[in-house]
């Protein structure tokens, strides 16, 4: 390869890789741009109002021109699939890249101190009130917290984030708690955390984990909940929904580790 065709092949090299950086950042863009209604596609197609809109498309009673691709059992979960694997591919893609300013630069920690513990679950808890704002439910889960194994996230000093894993069976580990700082989501701490415990849960020797979570549908909050934890790869496995109480059905999330 002489001189002059050693510049032009690497021009070309050049003008694809700037194409196909454009290309990645407007496909980002699209994906971020479409990821909460998403959710509220999923929302609808998990709640009552689909299967009514079903059944009346199978008696007849929608205008024949109405498009109705979204009553597609097999076409609303082919998106919605594709969708949650590509999750899967932006967030391992945002792993291998470790940056301060996206988060995933921030340490992970195991902590074993039980007033430690605390602090980290308190300070953390009693800043989401949208998901724990039942005192008795959040006060039960900060006294637990101290006496399970736990991973938090800093910022400098300060904890950002954290998880805790429970047993539940010889085989089987639960995430029994978890919270991110509102300011810090969508930064990839959520998941730094969650490989920490599934790292942690294999060299424990357990086989599977579980979350248990309000099912989909029930409210925005919790929505984007599931939607999380089915970016990591979890799969429905249940809904209970006396567990709790009829408003909040419970879903139960499990994969193998």
């Amino acid at each position: 390869m002489n001189r002059e065709e050693r510049i032009r092949r690497y021009e070309e090299i050049l003008d694809r890789a700037e194409l196909a950086a454009r290309q990645m950042e407007e496909a980002r863009e699209a994906w971020e741009g479409i990821r909460d209604e998403l959710g509220e596609l999923e929302a609808y197609y998990t709640g009552p109002e689909w299967k009514e809109d079903y059944e009346a498309d199978e008696a007849g009673l929608l205008p024949a021109g109405l498009k109705r691709g979204v009553l597609s059992e097999d076409g609303i979960d082919s998106v919605l699939e594709r969708f949650r694997e590509l999750g899967v591919r932006w967030s391992a893609a945002g792993r291998e890249k470790k940056t301060e300013t996206d988060g995933t630069g921030l340490p992970v920690r195991e902590v074993t101190g039980r007033e430690e513990k605390t602090a980290v679950t308190r300070a953390i808890l009693e800043a989401l009130p949208d998901w724990f704002e039942v005192t008795e439910t959040r006060e039960a889960y900060i006294r637990e917290s101290a006496e399970l194994p736990l991973f938090a996230a800093y910022d400098g000093e300060k904890p950002v984030g954290f998880l805790c894993v429970m047993e539940t069976g010889r085989d089987t580990a639960e995430i029994h708690v978890m919270g991110v700082l509102k300011e810090y989501h969508h930064r990839g701490i959520g998941t730094k955390l969650f490989d920490a415990v599934k790292q942690y849960a294999r060299s424990a020797g357990y086989s599977f984990l579980q979350v248990k979570t309000v099912q989909m549908g029930k409210y925005e909050d919790y929505d984007r909940t599931n939607l999380f934890y089915r970016s990591l790869g979890f799969k429905e496995f249940e809904v209970l929904p006396d567990l709790w109480d009829e408003a909040n059905p419970c879903q139960i999330y499990v994969m193998a580790v």
